[in-house]
């Protein structure tokens, strides 16, 4: 079992440059996002030049920001890292109401295990997901999300275990609270 604790402190300032590889350049969407400056990226979910998945994130991210308690509709395409790291950013962001939605192909793709991670971690709050068959998965987050730390199974894929750190950010930034984020299990796709 690994834990990583986030302490904002360490966080450095400045512009954020998007690498060029397609999952560093999400993750960095979702951390310019949690650090409430998704300008600094200029990236645009409109530029058809990025592929569409990322595009997709882009989209549902600007979505989120813009929920202020009213429903929210995300289609992530065939995008996996997409719906993962939206489904966390969803759960953390107090009183989103989202309802992700995707292709069959992304339905048949295990997501399970990070559905059941954040429950058992904020369902406490009043976090609540449902999963259709297969669409959509309906998230209501808590007023007040707050966590001590989220455990995964991290052999399905790695994009659990990053899709927590990055709510496990987001959550640290608005409470203070240090949250830990324990996996177990041979990390798939560690390299991520």
């Amino acid at each position: 079992m690994r834990t990583i604790h986030l302490d904002a402190r360490r966080l450095i300032p400045g512009t954020l440059v998007p690498p060029q590889s397609k999952s560093d350049a999400q993750r960095a969407l979702v951390v310019a996002h949690v650090l409430g400056r998704p300008d600094q990226l200029r990236i645009s979910p409109d530029d058809e030049t990025l592929p569409k998945d990322t595009r997709r994130l882009a989209r549902g991210l600007a979505a989120l920001r813009s929920t202020s308690g009213e429903p929210v509709e995300i289609d992530c395409g065939d995008g996996g890292a997409p719906f993962r790291f939206l489904l966390g950013q969803a759960a953390v962001t107090p009183g989103a109401r989202v309802r992700l939605t995707g292709t069959l192909r992304l339905a048949e793709r295990p997501h399970l295990p990070l559905v059941e991670a954040l429950l058992a971690a904020l369902g406490h709050a009043g976090l609540r997901i449902r999963v259709g068959t297969p669409w959509p998965v309906e998230v209501d987050a808590p007023i007040d999300p707050r966590a001590r730390a989220f455990h995964v199974g991290a052999a399905l894929s790695s994009q659990y275990a990053s899709s927590l750190l990055l709510a496990s950010a987001a959550l640290h930034l608005r409470t203070g609270d240090p949250i830990g984020v324990n996996w177990s299990g041979e990390m798939a796709s560690a390299g991520y």
